[in-house]
Formats: C-alpha cells, structure tokens, sequence
C-alpha cells in the first residue's frame, strides 16, 4: 500500500490508538487528531 502511494504528497491515516503501532512501523508518524461531520450535509448542497 506505502509503494503504491509513494508519489503523493501526503497519506492521512486516521486509526484507533491500539493499532497505530502498525503505521508507525512502516514510517508514518503518530498525531492527534480530531474531526466534525455535518452528517446532514452527506448528500451535498441543495
């Protein structure tokens, strides 16, 4: 999966703590990170 996406500029991996170990190992970076959903927007604007 890193190879394939190996020419883009950036790879935004949002997991749960538990697993984060995995990415780590493969040379991604641990961060925080928090999100907002406006879930009554999914179908886009009217």
């Amino acid at each position: 999966m890193v190879q394939a996406l190996d020419e883009m500029y950036a790879i935004d991996i949002v997991c749960d703590e538990s697993i984060e170990s995995f990415y780590t190992q493969k040379g991604f970076s641990g961060l925080v990170g928090t999100v907002k959903r406006n879930y009554q927007n999914q179908g886009g604007p009217s």
